[in-house]
């Protein structure tokens, strides 16, 4: 068994999915003095405050309106779920 840890990764400027310029925009101005060609340890949804609310059947889901665009677009897009970690990518 590996000690290491299996993660998802992410290049913020060439990755697939590609990033749209508005989410990128967001991310650079989140982490503008982090320096360049690093990698960003992220979890999703731990940017914003968010809230539960009970679907039809009483299941609890996220109100996805109140995260951020970069998490809207990590969970739709690249099918993340709240609180998963990823590396992205840093660089320009």
């Amino acid at each position: 068994m590996s000690k290491l840890q299996t993660m998802k990764i992410l290049d913020v400027q060439w990755g697939t999915p590609k990033m749209p310029d508005d989410v990128r925009r967001f991310f650079f101005d989140y982490y503008d003095n982090i320096g360049n060609d690093v990698w960003v340890d992220y979890t999703v949804g731990d940017s914003s405050e968010y809230e539960y609310k009970e679907d039809e059947d009483g299941n609890e889901i996220c109100d996805i309106s109140e995260l951020s665009i970069l998490d809207n677009w990590l969970c739709s897009e690249c099918e993340l779920e709240l609180g998963e970690e990823l590396l992205l990518k840093h660089w320009w």
